[in-house]
């Protein structure tokens, strides 16, 4: 192997690997950083939905079903959604527009007052939801920034 080619090489590849690290990389103002868990309204349940970094699936930003109906356009990366909700049996599940995807709902069964935690998950070939303690989402969500629907 000669020389010149390597070096074209390795520059290709450092390239590369710059254009991937920096490419999808989007900054949301410092005003959005979680901040705080907030209690539901009186009779309502609430559920932060985050998305932490994770490179599977970076492009894709998958909307959120409830009950088959739409609440959320997109859960990008490196974002948490409060999602205000009447009690009730709920059943969540992610949609991408393209993709080829096995997508796993999750089922929860909402209580007055209460808070809840789901992240989202995206591997090869899956989409889906995880409960998550209240400990281990505000270690993620401090990672993360509040979308607007």
């Amino acid at each position: 192997m000669s020389h010149r080619y390597t070096r074209t090489l390795i520059a290709l590849l450092l390239a590369a690997a710059f254009l991937f690290t920096t490419g999808c990389a989007v900054v949301a103002p410092e005003s959005k950083r979680f901040t705080q868990i907030m209690k539901p309204p009186a009779g309502k349940s609430v559920i932060y939905f985050y998305r932490p970094f994770n490179i599977m699936g970076a492009d894709d930003i998958p909307s959120i079903y409830d009950n088959n109906t739409k609440i959320l356009q997109g859960l990008s990366m490196r974002t948490y959604w409060r999602y205000e909700m009447e009690p009730g049996e709920h059943t969540f599940t992610p949609k991408v527009l393209l993709g080829l995807y096995k997508k796993d709902p999750l089922t929860i069964s909402t209580e007055p007052g209460e808070i809840y935690y789901v992240k989202m998950v995206i591997r090869i070939g899956y989409l889906g939801f995880q409960e998550i303690s209240e400990e281990e989402a505000k270690r993620d969500l401090q990672k993360t920034f509040r979308i607007d629907s």
